[in-house]
């Protein structure tokens, strides 16, 4: 069920022609991020938790999945930073920023992600960290405790990409701001435009008649049956008859 949603998720992006615009590529590679720590890191975890923290998967497993919790996670947040740096430049130079996202340049993104990711991961399997990853004696898989890996991951995976989202979406929130004031301005001084024009052309409609002269102004119309019936009402208050 879940390889049957990956494929959906892929096809939909790949052939699906108003998703298949680059910048879901940002998309996607947050989704391969999410599902790798569901499928790698999720199910070890809950095992280990099963087992009241002893570790039956041996020395390299326990390698794999330490190295997998890092990578996946980390790599997970820098996409979110990638995606708020990618929505930033398309707000604050949509037209510039749409010629230059190639996809070239999306993929570009995507590999410093997970490169860095994996740079952030891969040191206590090279010899950073205070006592082995994997306790034989003990049977414990759990990640170093070295001051200075928790400094350099911490900073890494959470503490810097939360001050460059939080930076980017205040960016976003003034650009937004700023752009729908401007629009909202525009929008008024078009009203006081066009409520100004029709103000002229009704007050000119309403002086044209004084301007007319002579026998230019309109005069009153009175059809023949309008005098018959004018005349009858005079002469019957004299008490005579009506003249035909």
């Amino acid at each position: 069920m879940q390889f049957s949603f990956i494929w959906n998720c892929f096809g939909a992006v790949f052939t699906y022609r108003p998703l298949r615009g680059v910048q879901n590529f940002y998309i996607v590679s947050l989704a391969v991020a999410d599902l790798a720590v569901a499928l790698l890191v999720m199910p070890l975890n809950v095992a280990n938790f099963v087992l009241d923290g002893r570790w039956e998967f041996g020395v390299v497993v326990c390698h794999v999945w330490l190295t997998a919790d890092i990578l996946t996670c980390t790599a997970s947040i820098l996409n979110l930073c990638a995606i708020a740096l990618d929505r930033y430049r398309a707000i604050h130079d949509p037209i510039g920023y749409a010629q230059r996202r190639t996809i070239r340049r999306v993929l570009t993104t995507v590999a410093v992600v997970w490169t860095t990711s994996a740079v952030i991961s891969v040191p206590p399997l090279i010899g950073w960290n205070a006592a082995g990853l994997y306790d034989e004696t003990t049977r414990r898989c759990q990640l170093t405790d070295d001051r200075g890996f928790v400094v350099y991951s911490a900073a890494g995976s959470f503490y810097i990409p939360l001050a460059l989202m939080t930076f980017v979406y205040v960016k976003i929130y003034m650009a937004t701001r700023r752009r729908l004031r401007a629009r909202t301005d525009n929008y008024r001084s078009k009203a006081a435009a066009t409520s100004a024009s029709v103000d002229a052309v009704a007050g000119g409609t309403a002086r044209a008649p004084s301007t007319l002269q002579g026998d230019d102004r309109v005069q009153p119309v009175t059809t023949r049956a309008d005098s018959y019936t004018e005349r009858e009402l005079i002469t019957t208050a004299r008490g005579g008859n009506a003249v035909t």
